[in-house]
Order: structure tokens, then C-alpha cells, then sequence
């Protein structure tokens, strides 16, 4: 009793299970997403959007009040940024429709007693599906009871490690669907409008993402089915199977984290991008004109680069004005780290690979 006592207690495991649930939560910059009632009423997220103040999963941990749990967040965001940067809102059920117009009525010039043609709009359905995320977790009794009874502390660090997986899941699923997990959703890769091939060789390669994230949901962005329901078990001591042999016992701290999570395209002009980018055929500024040129004008609002850090220096060194300088020259010739390319802001990202094959 005085172990469960003092884990229900724990600020450790507390805030740590705030950062994990915030991480998906902070997407919601227009206060229209899932409830946050750990964090801030609905109505306090929408006075932040309204002023145009994105909440961070650093001001969170900020306004929880404890300063312990500031670098665990920390560590937690910066693994993979997709998540505090994607449109993301909740949705009841696990899946629903998307109406998608792919044409609309037209009218022409006429003469006297001409008629003009009669025409009608066309459209069509899809379904935008959720699927299931479990993560459990499992701590031996024994290894708890060895800490000396810093309960807390060591189911903490399990939260936090279970964290840093989900998000660095969710990153990768977020370009490469199922080619990353084998289940799941379908990466922006199956959504690309159109693409520039920077025709690289090699067989390894990185690519330049250019994605719409319009906040009313047009573009790409993510759903939490079940009303944005993200459940975090509260830890539980009970009798477990051994893994190497199912007939022999142990008592363990169990818990989990579950949720349905869907990434969707409403309009199928939401995701462009460079590939086949290596460092003989780099990323330039030319080559993300030549991008943004495939992208209509009326989707010009909203855009973000995603990149990884080796197309950042490609970047970075095209702008560079010359490879060498004397050791006493004044000047400075190596540009900075590229923060936008065409005015259009870059979030660097460590999902995208640079061992892709095509």
C-alpha cells in the first residue's frame, strides 16, 4: 500500500504522462481538436489560437508548475517535430467520409437564340480511416523493488521512454505509411500530387517534402478517433507470463497507452516534393522554385518544407558563396542555416531518411 501510495503520488510519473499525452495535443492551433482537460479548458486553447500564440509542449510543462518535468519534455519534442506542426482534430467513431469536388459546372459566352452547353459538378467519396495504436508497458516488480522504493521515478522514465517511441513512430508512419510499420495508415507518399526528380544515383537517397497544412482541414492533417480519446492506464501490479518460458510467473507493473490515429488528405493537392536528392544532385533554391511551381495558387497558403539534415546542408551550401577562404580574411562566406526556402518556412526533421530508394 505505501508503494502504491507514493506511485499515485508521484509528480515524476504525473507530468510525465501530461508530456506524453500533450505531444499529440498541441497540433490543435485552432482550437477546434480534442479536449485537453489535464492542460487547459477549451475555451483558454481558443483565446491562444485566436491571438495567434502557438502553444508549445515546453509552455505546458511551464504552466504545469514543475520545473523537473521541463527537460523531460524537452528530450520528448524534439524527436520528432511532424506532431506539433500537422493539423490534427478529433472525430467521433473511427472512421468517416471525405466528399472530394473534382469538378465544378461551367458556363460559356452565347449568341441569340444559342444555348450553351449544360454541365454539373462532379465528386467523389473516400474513407478516411483510424487505426489502433497500443503501446504497453511492463516493469518487473523485482527492478522497482531494487531502486529502494523510488516507485514513481522508474515508471516515470518508462513514460517518458514510451514517449519517445510513440513519437518517433508517429514521425515516421507520417511519410512513409505502412512502408515504415507494416500497418497503419498511409504515408504522404501516397498522396504526392507531383514531384521533381533531382536525378540522383546511388540507390540512397533524401527527399524535400512540400506539404499544405490548412488549418480548416482541407489539406494534410491528422485524426484521433473516439472523440480524441488518448488513454493512459494507470499502473497496475499483477502476475505476467515469462517470456522465454510461459508455464513460469512473475509479478510486474503493467500499463498502457492506446488511441485510433489517422493521417488524411482532403484535397489530392496537398503534398509535393524533390527527390532523389544526394550530394552530387543537391537541394537548391532552383530546384524548391521548381517545387513550389507545381503547387496552384490557391494552395500557395499554408505550405511548409520538410526536410532532413543532410538536405539542409545541401541547402545551406548552394547558398554559400565560395568553398574555401584565407585564414585572415574578414567576411563571412558560408551562408546560414536555410530557415526558409522560396519564403516558405522549413521544419527539419530526423523521420525523413536519407537511405530512401526511390
Amino acid at each position: 500500500m505505501k508503494n502504491r501510495r507514493r506511485l499515485k503520488n508521484s509528480p515524476w510519473l504525473r507530468y510525465s504522462i501530461i508530456a506524453l499525452l500533450a505531444v499529440f495535443m498541441l497540433p490543435l492551433l485552432t482550437g477546434a481538436g480534442f479536449a485537453m482537460p489535464a492542460l487547459a479548458s477549451p475555451e483558454g486553447l481558443s483565446g491562444l489560437a485566436a491571438c495567434g500564440t502557438v502553444l508549445t509542449i515546453l509552455d505546458v510543462a511551464k504552466r504545469s508548475g514543475n520545473d523537473a518535468a521541463i527537460g523531460v519534455v524537452e528530450e520528448v519534442t524534439t524527436v520528432a517535430p511532424e506532431l506539433s506542426v500537422f493539423p490534427a482534430r478529433s472525430k467521433k467513431g473511427t472512421s468517416y467520409k471525405i466528399f472530394q469536388r473534382t469538378g465544378n459546372p461551367t458556363g460559356g459566352f452565347r449568341d441569340a437564340n444559342s444555348g450553351v452547353a449544360l454541365t454539373k459538378s462532379s465528386a467523389t467519396q473516400k474513407l478516411a480511416e483510424m487505426f489502433f495504436f497500443d503501446l504497453p508497458l511492463q516493469v518487473d516488480e523485482m527492478i522497482v523493488k531494487a531502486d529502494g522504493g523510488e516507485l514513481g521515478d522508474i515508471l516515470a522514465g518508462e513514460a517518458v521512454s514510451a514517449a519517445q517511441d510513440t513519437v518517433i513512430t508517429m514521425g515516421s508512419q507520417i511519410w512513409y505509411g505502412d512502408n515504415a510499420t507494416n500497418k497503419g495508415f498511409n504515408g504522404l507518399k501516397n498522396f504526392l500530387s507531383d514531384e521533381v526528380d533531382a536525378t540522383g544515383s546511388g540507390g540512397a537517397y533524401s527527399s524535400a517534402y512540400l506539404v499544405w497544412l490548412d488549418p480548416n482541414h482541407k489539406g494534410a492533417y491528422l485524426d484521433v478517433g473516439n472523440e480524441g480519446e488518448m488513454e493512459f492506464k494507470e499502473w497496475k501490479l499483477q502476475q505476467v507470463n515469462d517470456a522465454a518460458d510461459a508455464t513460469k510467473k512473475f509479478m510486474a507493473w503493467v500499463s498502457n497507452m492506446s488511441f485510433f490515429i489517422g493521417l488524411n488528405c482532403a484535397s489530392d493537392k496537398s503534398v509535393w516534393r524533390a527527390k532523389k536528392l544526394t550530394a552530387a544532385k543537391p537541394f537548391t533554391d532552383a530546384i524548391g522554385a521548381e517545387v513550389l511551381s507545381k503547387v496552384p495558387l490557391s494552395r500557395r497558403a499554408g505550405l511548409r518544407w520538410f526536410m532532413n539534415s543532410q538536405v539542409q546542408f545541401q541547402l545551406q551550401k548552394s547558398r554559400s558563396s565560395v568553398g574555401a577562404q584565407k585564414a585572415d580574411s574578414r567576411g563571412d562566406t558560408w551562408a546560414p542555416i536555410p530557415t526558409e526556402c522560396c519564403g516558405i518556412p522549413i521544419t527539419y526533421t530526423d523521420s525523413l531518411i536519407a537511405t530512401e530508394t526511390a
